[in-house]
């Protein structure tokens, strides 16, 4: 067996026709990233940090509400990015488990489409204050979503008021970021 990132070759031996025969498999391997690189595009930092997105364990990275140009921008937005093996995938998730720490607010979920050259919304909906999970599912040319030079993927998650809140300076906490590619 021989494995690399995308998958293994194992060749194996076996009589089914009464002879010696060498047989060979490939088995893809299914990608499961975590962001290594975020921005805060709208936001102030809070705490936690790259590590703190890895797994869903109550250690997030945290960010309240910054200034924004307009009422209908988002006081919230992070942009997140990893790199993929895959560059073709045949399947492409993103899982996020967040949380705001007020109601009269609503996430949104973006993927970067690399041969547009924009973000790509693929799920709008209230933020809960209880830890939630998402994960949303692109569809159409995968690859477009994937750097065909660098195999960078991209995501935004951006929180935005959408009624009234309890907390002025109020706080949005992704506790797991997580995309699942395969090829």
């Amino acid at each position: 067996m021989v494995s690399d990132n995308t998958g293994a070759d194992v060749a194996y031996t076996a009589t089914f026709n009464n002879e010696e025969d060498v047989y060979f498999v490939r088995i893809p391997g299914v990608n499961v990233l975590a962001p290594d690189g975020y921005t805060l595009f709208r936001g102030i930092y809070d705490s936690g940090g790259l590590g703190s997105m890895q797994y869903a364990d109550g250690a997030s990275l945290a960010v309240h509400s910054g200034p924004t140009l307009n009422t209908t921008e988002a006081a919230i937005q992070i942009h997140l990015s990893a790199h993929s093996a895959a560059l073709s995938p045949t399947a492409f998730s993103f899982k996020l488990v967040g949380k705001v720490n007020t109601p009269g607010l609503s996430q949104i979920v973006s993927l970067y489409d690399f041969k547009t050259g924009a973000y790509v919304q693929l799920d709008a909906r209230v933020a809960s204050t209880t830890n939630q999970t998402v994960t949303v599912t692109s569809s159409g040319t995968l690859s477009d979503y994937v750097n065909q030079s660098t195999g960078e993927v991209r995501a935004l998650v951006a929180y935005k008021q959408v009624g009234p809140t309890l907390i002025y300076l109020w706080q949005a906490q992704l506790d797991q970021v997580q995309w699942t590619i395969a090829p």
